[in-house]
């Protein structure tokens, strides 16, 4: 990531999150994932300590754009999800809902104490 304010890190983990959800081999979306996660918290952090004059002049449009980005990238990931469910239910067979088969034995007794 690049050395910056935390408002370019989480442009650039956001571009690297949204490049491995688009690549034909995915494996890397759950580390860009956490990245973009952390790459959020420093950023929120940045803004709780800083003014509104210590930021860029343009960091409330960009963090628009951020945001129009990470509602389209959470729908990319969604889709992403689905597809994959849909495939591994494609390859797995239906598991059943009760794990115990029907019992044979009798219900149980009660035993009182005689007296």
């Amino acid at each position: 990531m690049p050395v910056g304010t935390p408002l370019d890190q989480l442009e650039a983990a956001l571009s690297e999150l949204q490049a491995s959800i688009a690549s034909p081999n995915p494996d890397a979306v759950p580390a860009r994932a956490q990245a973009v996660r952390a790459a959020m918290g420093a950023l929120a952090d940045w803004m709780a300590q800083t003014t509104e004059s210590q930021r860029p002049h343009d960091c409330a449009l960009r963090l628009q754009a951020l945001g129009a980005r990470l509602g389209s990238t959470r729908e990319q990931l969604a889709r992403m999800l689905a597809i994959t469910g849909q495939q591994a239910a494609s390859l797995l067979p239906p598991a059943d809902a009760v794990t115990y088969g029907p019992s044979n034995a009798s219900k149980a007794r009660i035993y009182r104490a005689p007296g």
